[in-house]
Order: C-alpha cells, then structure tokens, then sequence
C-alpha cells in the first residue's frame, strides 16, 4: 500500500483525530507561498511544492474550520502561546516572500470568507533589488541540457538533460545557493543572466507585489504583514553585522511604507542549516515578539518557552485535505522544499 492509501485509510478511519488528541499540540501554523491555478501543460517545473490553487485553500480553510480551528494571526498564535491560555485549537494561516497573488487570488478568498492571514514580506523583492534565484534556476534548467552556475571564482556545471536530472540539480543548486553568501548569491544570479539569459530580478520584478499592494493587504483588516528581511538571504552565512542589518533592514523598510513595524518574523528558508541561535537572538533584539522557521510539526504548549523558534507545517503542490489532517494530527509533517 502507497503511503498516500495509508493516509486516506487513517483519514478516512477518523484515526488522525485520535493521533491529534495526543500528538496535535495546541495548534498550528500553516506555511504557503504563491495561490495560484494551475498551468495546463506546464511540464517540467521543480517549484510546484510551493504553490497552492485557490480551491486548495479554500479546501485547507474548509477542514480547519470544521475541525474546530480558531483562525488567527501568527501574532495571535504566539501570543495564545505565550499567555498559556486554553480556548481551542487555533491555526495561523502564514504565507511567505510577498508574491502578486497573494494579493490578487489570496485577498479575494479571505474577505469572501472573513479568515485572517500573516504574509512575510521580504522587502527587497517589493523594491525589486533581491532576486528570486529559485524561480532562475527552475527556467535555466527547463530550458538547457546543462547549467553553469557562477560564485567564489569558479564555475560548477550540473546536467539537465531529462526531468530526473533536472528536478536532482535544481536540488543540488539549491544547497549550495542556501550556503551562499548575498555577494555570492548575486554573482550566481548575475552568471545565470550572462550564461542562461534569467534574469532573476526580472522575475521578482513580474512575480511579487507593490508596495501599494501591499499597503491593501494591511488595510484590509485580515492580513498581518510579518518581516521576512530586506534581501532573503540565507542569514546563517552573513556576519554578525550583515544578518543585523538583513533583519533590522528589512523591519524598518516595512514600517516606512505601512506606518507600523512588523511584529512576526519569517526565517528565510527557515531550515536549521539557515537558523540558529544566534540569528533568533537577532530577530528578537530587533524588535519583533516572535519568530517562525520551517520546522514541520503541530505548535505545542512548551513552545511558549521558544517564541523566535516556532514550527510552521508547510503544504503545497498536490497537498490536499487529507493531507492537512495528517500534519495537524502531528504524525504527517512533511518538509518542503527550501525556498520559504
């Protein structure tokens, strides 16, 4: 039997709410990035895992909902943690970088339905001078049988001749671009421009919100707009000095455009090879009440003893339903992949 029979077995047996009785902790906090309709005969892509159809959410929304789920902001989730207080099941619906469609696709379904959600927006794709390097690297491999990728003085070249090789290097270049540096990172992105012709900040440039928009987003009552840096530079790879001013930045860019500093935070990537704890010691010194990475399990009460290390359970891709009633059940958490 495939692991996903399993999990419509347990599902369809009621066995996960058992499981979360025991294994579901107090809540959760949910991790998006882009809500977005599939593209027909869209064929190779390695970023899929990050993006859900609006009927998706509506679904995911639908089963916290009559699951009991109180819906609230990541603020409200870790200030729930944070007073001990009982109350229910509460859920945070959070979605990460500042795409255009969460204000296009995801704005629509939250009036339509009075939901609450947070966005971490990393300032630099808004001001359109951070690049979106995995978006870059998906259409560099899409479209050649083999990728130069350029930093450090040299040049390493990974195969993408069939979708298998494909889908293995965008993997492999993604460790190492979550080990890069922003002067590297950006001499990476420069050589995928003069070697592949992406433009990675094009790519942001057509792919993330405006400022205005996202000034609708926090006028609209239903959206908390979290910090997710200026650049979303991998902070564990910066010196002291450059992961201060990644954070502080980027708190201080949103609070210029929207009046009122954020008061969530997003780790970029939020893996433990990008998170420790000198950079929650950081999040914590620049202001923020809070912090979230991309650890995929339920929020449990002892986590109010951790509030710049919360978990966030991501979905994404082919995740449906069933497939949130496994993670919030605590026994089906699985990671996606880095760009968070």
């Amino acid at each position: 039997m495939s692991k996903r029979m399993v999990k419509w077995a347990i599902a369809a047996s009621r066995l996960d709410r058992c499981a979360r009785a025991l294994f579901g902790g107090v809540g959760a906090a949910l991790m998006f990035h882009q809500v977005t309709p599939r593209t027909p005969g869209a064929g190779w892509s390695a970023t899929d895992g990050l993006k859900v159809t609006p009927e998706a959410l509506e679904s995911f929304f639908d089963t916290l909902e009559g699951e009991g789920y109180a819906l609230v902001t990541a603020s409200e989730a870790a200030a729930r943690l944070d007073a001990g207080a009982g109350g229910g099941r509460f859920a945070a619906v959070t979605l990460d970088d500042g795409y255009r469609d969460n204000h296009d696709v995801l704005l629509p379904i939250l009036a339509r339905r009075r939901a609450k959600a947070t966005v971490y927006v990393a300032t630099g794709f808004i001001d359109r001078d951070a690049p979106m390097w995995w978006f870059g690297v998906e259409r560099a491999l899409a479209a050649h049988d083999r990728v130069t990728i350029r930093a450090g003085g040299g040049a390493r070249r990974f195969p993408a001749a069939t979708a298998a090789e494909k889908s293995d290097s965008h993997a492999r270049i993604g460790d190492l671009f979550l080990r890069f540096t922003p002067a590297e990172t950006l001499a990476a992105v420069a050589g995928l421009k003069a070697d592949h012709g992406v433009d990675c900040l094009a790519i942001a440039d057509a792919m993330a919100m405006t400022w205005e928009q996202v000034r609708a987003l926090a006028a609209s009552g239903l959206v908390e707009i979290g910090g997710h840096t200026a650049g979303h530079y991998p902070l564990a790879a910066m010196s002291d000095a450059e992961a201060k001013a990644e954070i502080e930045g980027g708190r201080r860019r949103l609070a210029e455009k929207l009046g009122r500093a954020p008061q969530s935070f997003a780790y970029p990537y939020g893996v433990p090879a990008t998170v420790g704890r000198r950079e929650m010691a950081l999040v914590q010194a620049a202001g923020f009440a809070s912090g979230f990475t991309t650890q995929p399990r339920p929020l449990i009460a002892g986590d109010a003893a951790s509030l710049f290390a919360l978990p966030r359970i991501g979905l994404g891709g082919d995740d449906d339903a069933v497939a949130l009633r496994m993670r919030l059940s605590g026994i089906g958490a699985d990671r996606l992949p880095y760009a968070a």
